[in-house]
This record gives C-alpha cells, sequence and structure tokens, in this order.
C-alpha cells in the first residue's frame, strides 16, 4: 500500500481552521482512526498528493463501533481502518501551484500567525521546483532537511 507512495503527503481537499484556509501534510499515514459517521462519510472526497505529484486517494477498510458506557450523551463513534491507495495519476505541477494559489489570500498561517506576506508565499510556490517544495512551502511545514 504505502510502498509507492512518497512521503510527506499533502492533504489537498478543503480545510478550515478559524475560518482560514490551511493545507495538511504528514510524514506517515495514520491507518486507524476514530471518528463520526460524518467525518467517515466525507472521506473518499479527500483527495492528497505525494511528494512526486502522485494522486492519492482515501479508501475506507473495516467500520467498527466503539460502545461505551457514556455513548447515550454522544453521537456514536467508529473505529475506522484506512488504506491510502495510489490512483497512479500525476497531479500536474502548474495546476498544484494554481490550486494552492487561488486559496492564499485565505491561509490562516499568512494572516493569523503571519508566518510570511501573501506576496512571499505567492513567489515562493510559483519559484518551487518540485513538489516536496511546493508541499514544504504550502503547509508550511520543513521537509527539504
Amino acid at each position: 500500500m504505502n510502498n509507492d507512495i512518497k512521503f510527506p503527503i499533502m492533504d489537498l481537499t478543503e480545510s478550515t481552521f478559524q475560518e482560514e484556509k490551511v493545507f495538511f501534510s504528514d510524514m506517515e499515514w495514520d491507518s486507524e482512526l476514530i471518528l463520526n459517521k460524518k467525518q467517515i462519510e466525507r472521506l473518499p472526497d479527500r483527495i492528497y498528493i505525494d511528494s512526486e505529484g502522485k494522486i492519492l486517494k482515501v479508501k475506507i477498510g473495516k467500520i467498527e463501533k466503539i460502545n461505551s458506557i457514556m455513548s447515550f450523551l454522544s453521537s456514536p463513534k467508529y473505529k475506522v481502518d484506512l488504506l491510502l491507495i495510489n490512483t497512479g495519476e500525476l497531479f500536474q505541477m502548474e495546476d498544484l501551484k494554481r490550486e494552492i494559489l487561488l486559496k492564499r489570500n485565505q491561509m490562516f498561517h499568512i494572516y493569523h500567525n503571519k508566518l510570511m506576506t501573501v506576496d512571499e508565499f505567492e513567489n515562493k510556490i510559483v519559484n518551487a521546483r518540485n513538489y516536496l517544495e511546493v508541499i514544504d512551502i504550502a503547509s508550511f511545514e520543513d521537509y527539504k532537511d
């Protein structure tokens, strides 16, 4: 499953934090999560790319309802096994940059954390030479080392 995926990976799905956009990236895939029903329903819509630009999709494996003494107080939770599948398709570099730049004026790390200006962000994305650099810049992480 993960042997043909090059980490880090980045989630391209519309994510918001305090009403601003964020791109989440990770160095590993957490294949077992505790989720509610609404989160499970949204899983097939999630799109990831790896550091070589390959498009990755989430496939739901086993779903197991978690029973607890307090379950009558809240919505049910489920233990979900997830698979990350390489679709065999490549997300074109210019399309990826365009997708990220469409959200530049709503980025949490620019407007809330003020990690860089919009112009700096745009300049770095435009000048990125590979997918790893794009992931690094868009997610405000440091994977180059």
